[in-house]
């Protein structure tokens, strides 16, 4: 618990101290999420000027009203569909870029600009932080269909004969699916954290993150839900503060955007936090004394010894 403390703080005091490189974050995302839903607007804008029954989707997200236009235009949601898939793929690459940059900067000390510690991270790592991430979604799915497979043989039970226990199947899948995606994760923050310590290449990393998170996986899973608790506080401001306050007029939705992007910025703070906690948890973990292994002395050797006494 010393261990989780004090790389919390750690993370915490380096992210504050790194405001500009959280800002700069934040502008990424802000500009990835813009470009996103861009299409959207725009083919909704459309479909709302000329259908009538659209026009309730002007102020939410409605299922039945979604339904109804998949039969009026059959081509609608599978094109948002594709652009979906489109802007989840692209997400993931820029994530690798901003974390490479984000760990770059984090870690080096040289007196170059953010920008160009930044940018020299997303470059250099940017392969290296792909390739990490295929393998690392490669072992979380066939980690997480073997976790899951005796849920899924209590659900069968559940629906042949009624087994009772496995009305609980879902649940117990649900939870032990996100423990298996939670390890995931953690894997890849601390492979990718090992190949920028040590400029270690794919395998080498990834070997190095499932060693550091199996081999101490309550300190890392601390740390984690330290700072999620923090981001977990924030949200629960940002949504009494929604709650408190009306959107009625100019002025209070402004006042709303501006709340939403003070929390989009205080989320991406307690990400290149995180980054920072668990990058001090790695030097803290390599630098853990380690047993000294003994060598064994030849019989020749000691009996030249004795003889030399």
């Amino acid at each position: 618990m010393r261990v989780v403390l004090a790389v919390t703080r750690e993370g915490l005091a380096r992210a504050w101290s790194a405001r500009a490189l959280v800002l700069m974050v934040w502008l990424i995302h802000l500009a990835l999420a813009t470009a996103a839903a861009f299409p959207f607007w725009r083919a909704l804008r459309s479909v709302l000027g000329s259908l009538p029954e659209a026009d309730v989707l002007g102020t939410g997200v409605h299922l039945g009203a979604l339904a109804d236009l998949a039969e009026l235009r059959p081509g609608l949601l599978s094109g948002f569909g594709l652009t979906l898939v489109a802007v989840a793929a692209l997400g993931l690459l820029v994530g690798a870029a901003v974390s490479g940059g984000v760990i770059e900067a984090l870690r080096s000390t040289d007196d170059c600009p953010l920008g160009h510690r930044f940018g020299r991270g997303a470059g250099r790592f940017f392969g290296r932080f792909v390739g990490v991430g295929l393998l690392v979604g490669l072992l979380a799915g066939v980690a997480g269909a073997v976790a899951l497979l005796p849920f899924m043989a209590l659900a069968r039970s559940y629906f042949r004969s009624g087994w009772e226990p496995g009305r609980l199947a879902p649940i117990g899948g649900a939870v032990v699916g996100g423990f298996v995606l939670l390890l995931a994760l953690l894997v890849l923050d601390a492979a990718r954290i090992h190949v920028v310590r040590s400029d270690a290449g794919v395998f080498s990393g990834l070997r190095a993150g499932l060693g550091l998170v199996l081999r101490h996986p309550v300190v890392w899973l601390g740390t984690w839900l330290m700072n999620a608790a923090l981001a977990a506080l924030s949200f629960g401001l940002y949504v009494s503060f929604r709650e408190v306050v009306p959107s009625g007029t100019g002025p209070l939705i402004l006042a709303m955007v501006l709340a939403q992007q003070a929390f989009a910025i205080t989320r991406t703070g307690f990400r290149v936090a995180l980054l920072a906690s668990e990058s001090a948890l790695v030097d803290t973990l390599h630098a853990v004394p380690t047993e000294p292994t003994p060598v064994a002395v030849p019989v020749a050797a000691q009996s030249d010894s004795l003889s030399a006494v």
